[in-house]
């Protein structure tokens, strides 16, 4: 067990600096966890931090808008391209990151998509604002035929001051085990494939299929297995830490 807290302090806490986000574990080991992006944000008091399943089918748009609040995303599957208003454009394929500052107006298109794009998108709004708003006299912000947004995690949590996003890939062999650690932030899960085990000190455990979400508080203990399925488990995980703290904390 202490050869794996050893080999998380060695992934995790040098992944997370400037010169070495862009550095997975070696995929021979039972537990990688893969830095896919990093950024420092300034939020405080009270927000909902929601996670949404979008899917763009081949050729459609969603029209000129903007988000109240600071957006991370993922792309699953298909091709995606964002044009922004200062005439920036990206292109993501799958395995793609991005990040868009509040108010940015924007559009996104799966045009140059010959299958349904697939994204998780992760919004820390302003309490009390609608994740996504159309501009000036835009159609709807999505046709429902053929863009579908589809809310699978809702939080509320209350934050001050300068933090830091981080999004990881954490892949485990079956019958991979994460001893006992926490989390110095808020902490945001959702299984790509695989099944996942969550155990606490002061609750009951939980067993996420592909498809489903968790949330866990700051500080939490908790052991993470995969000892539930014959594939290897996959994970996108999203924490809101205080700046400057590492993704997770072994404990002893």
């Amino acid at each position: 067990m202490q050869k794996i807290i050893n080999l998380l302090i060695v992934m995790l806490v040098p992944a997370f600096s400037a010169s070495s986000m862009g550095q997975a574990a070696s995929m021979d080991e039972p537990v990688t966890m893969s830095p896919l992006l990093k950024q420092a944000i300034t939020v405080s008091g009270d927000q909902d931090v929601v996670l949404i399943q979008v899917d763009v089918k081949p050729g459609a748009t969603i029209p000129k808008h903007f988000h109240p609040g600071h957006v991370f995303g993922y792309l699953m599957e298909g091709e995606q391209t964002i044009e922004y208003d200062d005439m920036e454009s990206v292109t993501l394929k799958p395995e793609d990151t991005f990040y868009t500052i509040p108010n940015r107006h924007m559009i996104m298109s799966g045009e140059n998509s010959l299958q349904t794009g697939k994204m998780l998108v992760l919004m820390i709004l302003p309490k009390g604002q609608p994740p996504i708003v159309p501009v000036g006299n835009q159609p709807p912000p999505h046709d429902e035929k053929s863009v579908t947004m589809t809310p699978v995690l809702n939080q509320a949590i209350t934050m001050s001051g300068d933090q830091e996003v981080v999004m990881i890939m954490v892949d485990m062999k079956p019958g991979a085990i994460i001893p006992k650690h926490y989390h110095p932030g808020h902490v945001f899960g959702y299984v790509l494939e695989g099944t996942m085990t969550l155990e606490y000190d002061d609750k009951a455990p939980l067993t996420l299929k592909a498809g489903e979400t968790f949330y866990e508080i700051p500080n939490q203990n908790m052991i993470m297995s995969e000892k539930s399925s014959l594939q290897t488990g996959k994970m996108l995980v999203m924490m809101i830490l205080p700046k400057g703290q590492p993704p997770l904390v072994p404990v002893q």
